[in-house]
């Protein structure tokens, strides 16, 4: 009615050094500064994936939202228990935005929408000197909340984008399907002020200089 329980424990390995193959010189100096990889560090299968994530996302910051990265430990045999990591990086082709659709809209124009609120959004055009058709994800992440904020500022406060799709049309291109809910204008009605003593009601609105039937912005 008696058992023998065994642990056996081994230290994780630590890093020794980091390699990086596909990437230039100057990419490698910032994309180390982010890792934090320094040496004797242990390293972990978390301590990869992160790794992966960040590289991934420096270059999608830079228009590469296809890039590949690939981490291989090699042990280091100058060193106890040490490891070398190799990075493999295939940045692949700038993603571009060729067409970018919207559904729902009727207060603005789609043109408009596109041109005039998601300015750092744009689909590939021969024209297009000024402003590249780049996918960066935090841009358009952004460019959703202008969407957004130019429909509150007509009164639609309740405007709302209900699907958000990119989809892939070739290995270089991506379509953006935005669907907006714009929901109702609203419009102010009565305002009414409580507490004021030292300002009468009267001057107060007129320094507020909203009155009833404004646009709610």
């Amino acid at each position: 009615d008696k058992i023998w329980l065994e642990i056996y424990l081994e230290e994780r390995p630590r890093l020794s050094h980091v390699k990086y193959y596909g990437i230039r010189n100057a990419d490698q100096e910032e994309i180390s500064e982010k890792l934090g990889l320094m040496r004797g560090r242990q390293i972990t299968d978390n301590t990869l994936i992160l790794s992966q994530n960040i590289i991934r996302e420096y270059y999608a910051e830079k228009g590469f939202s296809r890039t590949d990265v690939k981490i291989y430990k090699k042990q280091d045999t100058t060193y106890q228990n040490a490891v070398i990591l190799n990075i493999y990086v295939n940045k692949k082709k700038k993603t571009k935005i060729e067409n970018i659709i919207i559904d729902g809209n009727t207060v603005f124009k789609e043109r408009k929408l596109k041109w005039f609120k998601m300015k750092d959004t744009k689909e590939k055009r021969w024209y297009g000197l000024f402003k590249p058709s780049k996918y960066i994800v935090e841009n358009f992440e952004e460019d959703k909340k202008k969407l957004i904020a130019a429909y509150n500022k007509e009164g639609y406060r309740d405007a709302k984008i209900i699907v958000d799709s990119v989809y892939d049309i070739n290995d270089r291109n991506v379509n953006i399907y935005l669907k907006v809910h714009e929901g109702k204008q609203y419009y102010f009605r009565d305002i009414k002020w409580i507490g004021n003593k030292k300002y009468e009601t009267d001057d107060l609105q007129t320094r507020l200089q909203i009155k009833r039937g404004d646009i709610y912005d």
